[in-house]
């Protein structure tokens, strides 16, 4: 061993997610593909669905989790740190200030959820994060943090040659920007009805192209979401690519990816003169941006009329990307960070040939696509069974559905406790499939939390207290057993005992937040 190479094993883990947007390839994929090109680095892709998720949290030299809210990863990382491997949180959106039109904002407005996410930051070996706005809201959880910015990877070639009979706007992203294009629909609709050979393209959701309505259908190209790649195919004719951002906290955490995009496919970047575009986006030179409806017309009007400006600052932009913005070009300075963290937590390290056994044993696994010594753990049978689950369940509330979808997913892993759990939320009597997830998983924080609520459901006070105070001797530091204890206590009457128990979820949660909001 001594004389023998050693290597790395880094596992990026995303919340559930079948659709592969944009924050998957540009905060999983990307990241991963390109470490992977380092000496003796090994990657894997998964999210929380996984079959395999917690093998593979166990066993990773890395653990990066990105905006992750798993409970039953706190006993995880506890056990990471025993054994001196190196878990990373990445926060890649402000949790806290999520809009509230976005699918995500009912979740993460939950207090339980967003101190969970905080709890899971804490508790993790140091902090990345997606932009530096990020790190100065979310720093003071861990002082071992760095910034690793989006970035393309590949980028084309060369830029698409565009349209000389038509002038095509345009703009693609997901529905959390439906107020930034709600405040651009009027003028940009009466610019694109006033001019002859203006063409306005927008690929979205239902509600975003909604917006457009008024515009003639000849002049309209709409489209749907789509795949990554759809969204480069989508650039490619466009002359003038648009980004409005509307000053909020959310935005402000946004990265400059989408100036990227523009770039890389030749559409001239005209971009809200905000935080996210004011380091990168260079007036005039690399793009433009406006700082008032007035100032997006009278940009547009210029770019119209001059070819000539158009070809230079896209030529500029394309050759910023180009030279500053390769995904490969960042890989090592992503790795040194990680090799600064996991020498100073004392990590012993094995060798090359042991994390090839690993990575070859992740690629034997069902849906695992291989690419060099990266290994993308898609979903296969099971966690299809388990997503769609979920989906009818919380989405369409669906449940005789979403049931017999997760006794689908108990027959094709028996051995799994996420199954048994899935099971229990859409089950009239849950305590059957929660006793079956407990033994699966006896150090399943969520197992016991779901099993005192079932009983508390009932009025079985004492089995309910029994399973809140057995959730909370696995990591005696999370606050929320006690907080439901508390509850339990108060609500028959026991209200010393109840403060005692309030008390102590209080000093727990204090870490949670800055002093100020403590």
């Amino acid at each position: 061993m001594a004389d023998e190479e050693k290597g790395l094993v880094i596992a990026y883990l995303d919340p559930a997610d079948r659709g592969h947007g944009g924050d998957w390839y540009y905060r999983n994929h990307l990241p991963c593909r390109s470490l992977a090109e380092l000496p003796n680095v090994f990657t894997v892709g998964l999210d929380s669905v996984n079959r395999n998720c917690h093998v593979v949290a166990r066993e990773a030299d890395v653990l990066v989790l990105r905006n992750i809210t798993e409970v039953d990863l706190l006993p995880i990382i506890a056990e990471r740190k025993e054994r001196r491997l190196l878990t990373v949180f990445e926060v890649s959106d402000d949790a806290a200030a999520v809009q509230p039109w976005s699918i995500m904002h009912a979740f993460r407005s939950n207090p339980d959820n967003h101190r969970l996410f905080l709890r899971l930051s804490l508790s993790c070996d140091c902090t990345q994060y997606t932009v530096s706005e990020l790190q100065r809201v979310y720093g003071y959880l861990n002082p071992k943090g760095q910034v690793f910015a989006n970035q393309l990877s590949p980028i084309p070639d060369r830029l698409p040659e565009k349209s000389e009979s038509e002038f095509v706007i345009g703009w693609g992203g997901s529905h959390g920007h439906l107020d930034d294009m709600r405040k651009v629909t009027d003028v940009l609709s009466r610019w694109v009805m006033a001019h002859d050979d203006a063409r306005l393209a927008v690929m979205g959701t239902g509600p975003i192209c909604d917006l457009f309505s008024g515009i003639a259908e000849h002049k309209l190209r709409l489209r749907g979401t789509g795949s990554i790649h759809d969204y480069y195919a989508f650039l490619d004719p466009l002359h003038v690519g648009l980004a409005p951002l509307e000053d909020d906290a959310f935005n402000r955490s946004r990265s400059d990816v989408k100036f990227l995009e523009y770039a890389a496919h030749g559409a001239v970047a005209l971009v809200s003169d905000f935080l996210p575009y004011q380091e990168t986006v260079i007036d005039g030179v690399s793009g433009f941006r406006y700082g008032s409806l007035e100032q997006l017309v009278h940009i547009l009007d210029d770019l119209h009329e001059k070819p000539a400006l158009r070809s230079q600052i896209t030529a500029q932009a394309y050759a910023y990307v180009n030279a500053e913005r390769r995904q490969e070009q960042h890989a090592s300075a992503r790795l040194s960070f990680y090799e600064r963290q996991l020498s100073a937590i004392g990590h012993q390290g094995k060798s090359a040939s042991a994390c090839r056994a690993f990575s070859q044993k992740m690629a034997s696994w069902e849906g695992a696509a291989v690419t060099g010594r990266h290994v993308q753990l898609e979903h296969g049978r099971f966690e299809n069974a388990i997503y769609a689950g979920i989906i009818l369940a919380q989405q369409d509330k669906r449940l005789d559905e979403a049931r017999i979808r997760f006794q689908q997913a108990e027959k094709l892993a028996p051995e799994s406790y996420l199954a048994s759990l899935m099971l229990s939320s859409v089950s009239p009597d849950p305590r059957a499939a929660i006793e079956a997830a407990q033994r699966k998983s006896p150090r399943s924080i969520r197992a016991k939390m779901e099993m005192g609520a079932a009983c508390a459901a009932r009025g079985e006070l004492e089995p309910a207290l029994a399973a809140y105070l057995a959730s909370a001797k696995i990591v005696p530091e999370f606050e929320q057993p006690y907080m439901r204890v508390a509850e339990l206590l108060g609500a028959v009457g026991a209200e010393d005992a109840a403060k005692d128990m309030a008390a102590r979820a209080d000093a727990l949660c204090a870490p949670l937040f800055p002093k100020e909001d403590a």
